[in-house]
C-alpha cells in the first residue's frame, strides 16, 4: 500500500496536503525533487506494514529472496532496501515531530537467498523486534 492507498477514495484535499507536506519534508532537507519525484514518493510501497497503535509505532516490513552467491549478499540487500525507504521513514518520523503526534517509523528486512541461505540468528532477532518469540515460528513459516 503506498502513501497514496492510505487516504481515502476522493480526499483531494488530504492528498494535496500531503503533495505540500512532502514537498516541505524535502525543502527543509534541501533534498532535489519535482512533481515526478513526488509522485514516484507517493506511489512507492514496502512490502508490508506493522501498526502498533498504543505505542505508535509503524514498521515497515520487507522481504527479499537475493542471489546467495557472494558472502555479502544478505548485508547489500538489507542495505539496499533501507536506502529505498530511508526518505518515507524520514519524512514519517520528521511529519510526526511536527505534528506532536508521538509515532515513530522504521523498518525491519527480512532477507532470505534463492538457494535456501537464511542468517537464523537474524532472522529470529527480526521476528522478535515484531514481539514474534515463539522459537519455533522458522518451522511454522
Amino acid at each position: 500500500m503506498g502513501l497514496h492507498e492510505i487516504l481515502p477514495r476522493g480526499a483531494g484535499q488530504n492528498r494535496a496536503k500531503l503533495r505540500k507536506d512532502i514537498e516541505e519534508y524535502q525543502t527543509s532537507y534541501a533534498i532535489d525533487f519535482d512533481d515526478t519525484d513526488i509522485d514516484i514518493f507517493i506511489a512507492r510501497r514496502p512490502d508490508g506494514l506493522a501498526f502498533d497503535k498504543v505505542k505508535k509505532i509503524c514498521v515497515f516490513l520487507e522481504y527479499t529472496r537475493a542471489m546467495d552467491t557472494n558472502e555479502d549478499w544478505a548485508e547489500k540487500k538489507v542495505q539496499e532496501k533501507n536506502d529505498r525507504y530511508s526518505s518515507h521513514l524520514g519524512f514519517i518520523n520528521h511529519l510526526s515531530y511536527w505534528e506532536k503526534s508521538g509515532w515513530k517509523a522504521s523498518q525491519t528486512n527480512f532477507t532470505t537467498g534463492v538457494r535456501g541461505s537464511l542468517h537464523t540468528n537474524q532472522f529470529l532477532t527480526r521476528l522478535e523486534s515484531l514481539r514474534v518469540k515463539n522459537k519455533y515460528t522458522r518451522e511454522v513459516i
